[in-house]
């Protein structure tokens, strides 16, 4: 590893938290995961160094998503469901935390971070957690609410095109449904969201619940039911 600095180095989270608009981020992170997810569906791809799924389950799927299903028996199913197909996917090299604050910007390339709990797994899971995060801060900040939105859909326009071990729609509809347990889970798992006010929380539960009970398959129509009301501050 090395150490990255200069005048040029921001955090993604930084960035996004002060409303600052740089042109294409999403894109650029969606195109470097893309690239990731696509080298380790590779057939001759060496999958021996990365087989850490108790890790995963222990960090992301336990904490996540059968935390947050014994807080709400009405979606623990779905939840448990979620957790499930996480859980037995071997599909390729998934990262396991694609968050803003894992993520370096020198000038216009994205730097991820932090892969301690790297995995063969999902990769709905990478998508739908970095797409999470710009989905609860465009609950956070109103200015910036309908670029961070739309920025969800730039996301998955750049990153599909490197689906090619599966049909990107049936990958698509994967993260759809399991946005919203995301969304859930940063507000009543293990490890909720620092920065929302208690109405936006509030607004998220109550997206998220009726989101699984009523789970959209592409991120398009998921983006316009949350674009749909509202967000009392």
């Amino acid at each position: 590893m090395s150490f990255v600095t200069g005048a040029d180095v921001r955090l993604w989270k930084t960035s996004l938290l002060n409303g600052d608009h740089v042109r294409d981020e999403a894109a650029g992170v969606a195109d470097v995961l893309g690239r990731v997810h696509a080298a380790g569906a590779a057939t001759d791809f060496d999958r021996s160094a990365f087989d850490n799924s108790a890790d995963f389950h222990a960090i992301r799927v336990e904490p996540y998503l059968l935390f947050t299903a014994q807080r709400h028996p009405s979606v623990a199913p779905r939840l448990m469901q979620l957790a499930a197909g996480l859980d037995t996917s071997w599909t390729t090299l998934v990262h396991g935390d694609v968050s803003p604050k894992n993520i370096l910007f020198r000038g216009d390339q994205p730097i991820l971070l932090d892969a301690e709990c790297a995995s063969m797994g999902d990769p709905c899971f990478d998508v739908a957690f970095c797409l999470n995060h710009l989905i609860l801060k465009s609950v956070h900040l109103a200015k910036s609410r309908a670029r961070l939105l739309g920025s969800v859909l730039e996301f998955w326009q750049v990153y599909a095109p490197h689906v090619r071990w599966e049909d990107p729609a049936a990958l698509e509809a994967r993260t759809a449904a399991l946005v919203p347990a995301l969304m859930l889970a940063r507000i009543d798992g293990k490890s909720p969201v620092e920065y929302l006010s208690e109405p936006e929380r509030a607004w998220v539960r109550a997206k998220a619940l009726s989101l699984l009970e009523h789970p959209e398959a592409s991120l398009r129509d998921l983006v316009s039911k949350l674009s749909a009301n509202g967000i009392k501050s």
